[in-house]
């Protein structure tokens, strides 16, 4: 997947489940996270899999661009 795509999605199903839905408009990243049961921690622990994902997944390559990711 890169930044280009229009939209994507992503679910982990266990006792929680989790959405990640990440959107690119105009050099724009919108990212939405869901988290089921909703309380404190698990909305949490859904925005860590989500930084994660974009971390991981969306950020441009270390070796394409200095300073690239989220740290």
């Amino acid at each position: 997947m890169s930044l280009a795509d229009e939209s994507s999605s992503w679910e982990v199903h266990t006792d929680t489940q989790y959405h990640l839905s990440v959107r690119n408009q105009a050099g724009r990243l919108t990212v939405r996270v869901s988290a089921e049961p909703d309380d404190a921690g698990h909305v949490f622990s859904s925005l860590l899999l989500a930084f994660d994902y974009i971390e991981r997944d969306l950020a441009p390559s270390q070796h394409s661009r200095k300073g690239a990711g989220l740290r």
